[in-house]
């Protein structure tokens, strides 16, 4: 393989939808190569819902949109080949390659490069062997056959196969390299990073921005679905009727009874350049995950974010916290939930705490993180 003229594909859920590893990877990637970011389609299956219905309608629209490229901050090519919303049929999977392939062979013809791809998905294996890549990487990120409402059983061969064909695994957590090792392959560790100086910055300018938030307040941001302790949430809530817990993200699940409690607030999809701002307003950061195999596999990318904003917070004792807890009040159940945050609220992070935070995240960026995938990809021959 060329090494010196080499491309990246990133395969990922849509670019821009909510913040991903892959993305600032993507675009540290781009600083030094050519990027395309192809996007995907949902692994769920399709419903008869709201969610479904505003979904199918978003994919619609952006089929119809040319491909366009990313420009800050640095250039990313964003593809949008139209795509069969289903994941599980033999027929699908076989159009949906064909489908993707047409658009990447446009895409390559000019381009003229050796083409890596990396997911972090993982892909039908239909794809993995007729898609115009010359090496795969998998980017594992989540244990998506433990994930609630996805076909377990599917994806997990879909895994098993793209383990045995990459050339290159890295993983976010110990948990999901030791699933990786379960199949017979070494994968390196690469914990999430941050974008230190969005949130440096963004805070400085949040000063300067009111938003009209109840107090006092706990706060969440990222995917609102069933990885929640929804139960946690309707105790607390009860149990601390003064307090308000708004969420922020976009919105699959979430459980009638939630939505009727008074001191519970959904405030949807913000910005996520606007979230040091917003963080200002919380009291206290909640990070109330279930416990589950798909939870203990994960790395939650809101981590550094919540250390970066200075607030108190509260969160489930799960594998990949656990060497923030001198920074993290862990709890395991619903009352030790309540009582940390009650206590949390009045215990602001002292000056030694937040520079014990500062140094851990300077040296955890997204540029340092890239460079470190960078370093294993010219290990492997993959690039020089």
């Amino acid at each position: 393989m060329n090494t010196t003229h080499a491309a990246f594909l990133f395969f990922a859920d849509d670019w821009g939808r909510h913040p991903s590893s892959a993305q600032y990877l993507a675009r540290e990637f781009a600083k030094f190569y050519p990027v395309a970011w192809v996007n995907t389609i949902g692994m769920r299956c399709p419903r008869m819902d709201g969610y479904t219905l505003r979904r199918g309608m978003e994919k619609v629209i952006q089929w119809l949109r040319p491909a366009r490229f990313v420009r800050k901050p640095n250039d990313v090519h964003v593809l949008n080949p139209v795509q069969i919303p289903d994941w599980r049929s033999p027929y699908s999977r076989r159009i949906n390659c064909g489908l993707i392939a047409r658009d990447l062979t446009k895409y390559l013809h000019e381009r003229k490069r050796r083409v890596i791809g990396i997911s972090t998905l993982p892909l039908p294996w239909e794809w993995q062997h007729n898609l115009a890549v010359d090496a795969w990487v998998y980017y594992c990120v989540d244990n998506f056959a433990e994930w609630p409402g996805l076909d377990g059983s599917l994806l997990r061969a879909d895994e098993e196969h793209f383990i045995r064909l990459a050339r290159l695994i890295v993983a976010v957590s110990e948990v999901l390299c030791q699933h990786i090792s379960s199949m017979g392959r070494a994968s390196y560790l690469l914990p999430h990073g941050i974008d230190l100086e969005c949130w440096t910055n963004g805070q400085i300018l949040g000063k300067k921005v009111n938003y009209d938030i109840p107090h006092p307040c706990v706060m969440w941001w990222g995917l609102i679905d069933e990885r929640i302790d929804w139960d946690w949430i309707n105790y607390a809530s009860r149990a601390l009727p003064d307090f308000h817990f708004i969420f922020v993200g976009r919105m699959l699940y979430v459980p009638p009874a939630i939505l009727r409690t008074k001191n519970v607030h959904l405030m949807g999809h913000v910005d996520p350049c606007k979230l040091p701002a917003l963080s200002r307003s919380a009291d206290v950061l909640m990070m109330p995950y279930i416990d589950a195999p798909v939870t203990r596999a994960m790395q939650p990318l809101k981590m550094l974010e919540y250390l970066a904003s200075g607030r108190p917070i509260v969160a489930r004792r799960l594998p990949a916290l656990e060497k923030w807890r001198g920074l993290v009040s862990l709890v395991a159940d619903k009352y030790a939930f309540a009582n940390a945050i009650e206590q949390a609220r009045a215990q602001a992070a002292s000056l030694e705490e937040r520079t014990e935070r500062l140094q851990y995240l300077r040296s955890h960026t997204w540029e340092a993180k890239a460079q470190q995938f960078l370093c294993w990809l010219r290990q492997h021959g993959l690039i020089q």
